[in-house]
């Protein structure tokens, strides 16, 4: 009897089992075999979902319960949520954790420090999620010290408090669910040495925190890596208004060992360096685009990525989750007088040029790079999606990730929506564009204020104030 004989005389469920260890690419060649192979494939939840989360660009949740059947159904409604953009009509839900017009985003946890006249209160809230099981849940957490500044990563339920009100900044190190000290942490506050942090600047990545730090003694700034686990400064990139011919503009994590830094070099164009914090003296250089950044430029910096870079609880994605290894990069230019410039690239490029031999890369070599021209606003960056809204409600999402822009050339003319377009322009880096509106109540006064693996966070504007309203798939 031949080996292909006897896979089809195995029964089903071994065959799955043989099956569940392939790839999805090498199913869906086996489905092309015969129609018994195709059958079971077709029929099988756990290799359909094993299929359709490769094609989603997402990573299945090991920790989670849910029955593999519920799984592959609530992956089907994320992406007819994605791809159909039709929000409820429902009234949205209010999401308002607290008393301020700034509040930060982490996974699914939006805190803010209440603006008090002598503010110690952090309100935070879990943002609901139907489709992953995610409970509504509202809390706040007050201290024995004036509150400047917070940096939180909800999946290490980490809540960096920033003090500085003594001699020496202090970064307070605490769990983001309770207060209490966080207990990875082996001093329960950092003192920030010779300079005063930027508010607003903080950055955290797994074991490290950054933040823009000015010197007691100049007047430039520099970019400061602590493992906030240890309270050991770990690598400091110095620059100086006077003397030294970068001033550095913005930074971000890349992930866990990288960090990107912007930076302005008099009338010259812009410069993206990477640095890896971990091997110091490491740096990989790319000159943004000819013609884009002609001074006098209004503002240079990083549209922050809020998927989460590697997940630690795992216990709060749900099922599954975007696909840490796969992130875009965005930098927002806008120059006087002209519509804002976008400059988009592929995390997993950038990282590629890191781990090779070249130094200095320029952006119009075709390898990632995709400058667009955006009406004036802000967008909004999730993983490899990016959202922005009109002020006439009308809201559209560019998704650069490959595997779905390959599937939705594929779907061509077939796909439901006619404003639905692939957007090409003869670039290297392609997305693909849905466009949608607010619902009726909030046209006209809704801007989209943030995006979450499944739900859209929409300000609300009600005179003389305004409100966050979430809008879920």
């Amino acid at each position: 009897m031949s080996k292909a004989s006897s896979l089809l005389l195995m029964p089903v469920e071994l065959t799955v089992k043989v099956f569940s260890r392939l790839d999805s690419q090498s199913l869906l060649s086996v489905q092309l075999t015969c129609s018994r192979l195709h059958d079971i494939i077709a029929q099988s939840p756990l290799l359909q979902y094993a299929i359709g989360l490769t094609a989603a660009g997402l990573c299945d949740n090991p920790v989670d319960q849910t029955p593999v059947a519920a799984r592959l159904d609530a992956l089907k409604r994320y992406e007819r949520g994605w791809n159909d953009l039709l929000l409820p009509s429902l009234p949205p839900t209010s999401l308002q954790p607290g008393n301020s017009n700034v509040h930060i985003l982490s996974g699914n946890v939006l805190a803010c420090i209440d603006a008090d006249e002598e503010p110690k209160t952090v309100s935070a809230m879990l943002i609901p999620s139907n489709l992953r099981g995610i409970a509504h849940r509202r809390w706040s957490l007050t201290f024995q010290f004036t509150l400047h500044d917070l940096i939180f990563d909800a999946l290490q339920d980490l809540l960096i408090l920033v003090n500085l009100d003594q001699l020496n900044p202090m970064l307070h190190i605490r769990l983001l669910s309770t207060g209490d000290l966080h207990p990875s942490a082996t001093q329960s506050a950092i003192p920030i040495l010779n300079g005063n942090p930027i508010r607003g600047t903080g950055r955290v990545c797994g074991d490290y925190v950054a933040l823009f730090v000015v010197p007691n003694t100049s007047e430039g700034r520099n970019v400061r890596v602590l493992n906030w686990k240890t309270g050991e400064v770990v690598a400091q990139w110095l620059c100086s208004r006077s003397g030294v011919p970068s001033i550095f503009t913005s930074f971000s994590f890349l992930d866990d060992r990288h960090i990107m830094v912007l930076s302005t070099r008099g009338r010259n164009p812009p410069r993206l360096q990477l640095y890896s914090f971990l091997e110091p003296g490491t740096c990989c250089e790319f000159v943004l685009p000819d013609g884009i950044c002609i001074p006098p430029r209004v503002v240079l910096q990083f549209c922050e990525n809020t998927a989460p870079h590697r997940p630690k609880d795992m216990h709060q994605l749900g099922p599954f989750f975007t696909d840490p290894a796969e992130r875009l990069v965005a930098i927002f230019v806008a120059l006087s007088g002209q519509d804002n410039v976008y400059i988009f690239a592929s995390s997993r490029t950038l990282l590629s040029f890191t781990r090779g031999e070249t130094s200095l890369v320029s952006w119009e070599s075709g390898w990632g790079s995709r400058p667009e021209m955006f009406p004036r606003g802000y967008i909004m960056v999730y993983g490899m999606k990016v959202m922005r809204c009109s002020s006439a409600g009308i809201f559209f999402v560019h998704d650069f990730h490959p595997r779905r822009v390959a599937r939705a050339l594929r779907r061509g003319g077939q796909h439901e929506h006619s404003d639905s377009s692939y957007d090409d322009r003869q670039m290297s880096l392609p997305c693909y564009v849905t466009e949608a509106e607010l619902p009726v109540g909030l046209r006209g006064r809704g801007t989209v204020y943030h995006i979450t693996e499944d739900s859209i966070v929409v300000e609300v504007k009600e005179h003389p104030t305004s409100r966050l309203s979430l809008l879920s798939f």
